[in-house]
């Protein structure tokens, strides 16, 4: 059993295979077309941009939700003491929010895991060569 695990969410543009080999689990945001919320890990791209391309009938976002990041935990849980919860800032999103009521609810049904919520304090995950971390 790992001592602890690490959970981000989609905003982070952590790509699957880095997710898989350092075991991190992602949480994804949904991003709402037509009336239809699809979660932005498996949203075929080419039709968003070409969405955006139109500017007409532009989608939207929506947070992660509590139950996701609940559900994120019982399953991180299983192979590991505690969570680190890594999430976009609280200034432009309410996922942060989502991952501490998760963690409240967690703290019932995993007692004897420890999680551990913080936001990161920026907008996105970019390459340190080509902007620099916002405060």
């Amino acid at each position: 059993m790992n001592k602890v695990a690490v959970i981000t969410d989609s905003i982070a543009a952590i790509s699957p295979e880095m997710a898989q080999e350092y075991g991190i689990g992602i949480v994804p945001a949904h991003v709402i077309m037509d009336g239809k919320s699809y979660l932005d890990t498996e949203i075929d791209m080419g039709m968003l941009y070409a969405r955006l391309e139109e500017k007409e009938n532009l989608p939207t976002t929506s947070a992660a939700t509590t139950g996701q990041f609940l559900q994120a935990y019982q399953e991180m849980s299983q192979s590991a003491e505690a969570i680190l919860v890594i999430t976009l800032t609280s200034a432009h999103s309410a996922i942060y929010g989502a991952a501490l009521e998760a963690r409240e609810l967690a703290r019932k049904k995993l007692p004897k895991t420890a999680i551990e919520v913080l936001h990161c304090r920026t907008c996105c995950c970019c390459p340190a060569t080509h902007c620099s971390s916002g405060g």
